[in-house]
């Protein structure tokens, strides 16, 4: 190979371990876009009063706390039934005669069922692109080579650090256990 030119097969790894970083990117914003606006789309004309632990719809009636699923980070607010039943817009808010009930997650979007998938697989795609940067880099010994290989793989432990620093801190510190 004569010196300042890259290796085919260099050039042809390079470009996927930068596809399998960019893949794992684009999958982490899709998520938590998604998991935002799952959030955003299930309480809708509801406040949370976060001093008193309850959401109010939008006629002023409270949903209190009923039940708190740590291990699947949800938690269900629940309205009186008497009350819902005599609410004029009853009809375009629930049609159970129990009162309306609101189902929120609780914690950072990594705590998710969602953000857990996206996590492990964003992982195992930045895990996979440094591995083909290792076995590149054990294949081909020139300086360009090296040096392209090098990038990308400075690439792939830089977002890849990142991810686990969300991953780690969130769970870590997260009320969800």
């Amino acid at each position: 190979m004569t010196a300042g030119v890259v290796h085919g097969e260099v050039l042809f790894a390079a470009g996927y371990v930068t596809f399998l970083v960019l893949v794992s990117v684009g999958f982490e914003l899709m998520v938590r876009s998604s998991h935002n606006r799952i959030l955003q789309s299930t309480t809708v004309g509801f406040r949370f009063h976060r001093h008193l632990n309850v959401w109010e719809c939008s006629q002023g009636n409270m949903l209190g706390l009923v039940h708190m699923d740590h291990k699947k980070g949800i938690a269900r607010y629940k309205a009186d039934g008497r009350v819902c039943g005599r609410c004029s817009i009853k009809h375009l808010c629930t049609d159970s005669e129990d009162g309306r009930e609101l189902t929120h997650t609780i914690g950072h979007w990594t705590q998710s069922e969602m953000g857990r998938f996206q996590g492990g697989l964003s992982l195992t795609l930045l895990l996979l692109g440094a591995l083909i940067v290792a076995i590149e880099a054990a294949r081909h010994h020139s300086g360009d080579d090296l040096l392209l290989l090098g990038l990308c793989g400075v690439v792939v432990v830089s977002v890849g650090m990142r991810a686990l620093k969300v991953i780690w801190v969130t769970n870590s510190r997260s009320p969800v256990r």
